[in-house]
């Protein structure tokens, strides 16, 4: 899941949990991410895993979904939540 670590991804994170699966999720705070594991599996078993990544480094991207082929044989639900910022429309002149 990408958005894991705010909003409706992390609301939806432990529901995801409760139900049995296990999470995968992203995002660049790392700090934030991980304390965010440590509760899910607290309440949860070892059920969710959390991989510090920035997703405007595309070729960090590549190499992370090469790497989690190899970790998660199955994928069941891909949850593409992450926000994106856009600058400020601008005009010339």
């Amino acid at each position: 899941m990408t958005g894991g670590t705010s909003g409706v991804g992390r609301s939806l994170l432990p529901k995801l949990a409760q139900a049995g699966f296990g999470v995968h999720f992203i995002g660049r705070d790392a700090t934030r991410g991980h304390a965010i594991e440590a509760e899910l599996n607290a309440a949860h078993g070892d059920v969710a895993h959390f991989v510090r990544l920035d997703l405007s480094d595309l070729g960090a991207v590549r190499d992370f979904a090469r790497g989690f082929r190899h970790r998660v044989p199955e994928l069941h639900l891909l949850a593409n939540i992450a926000g994106r910022a856009a600058p400020p429309l601008a005009t010339p002149g």
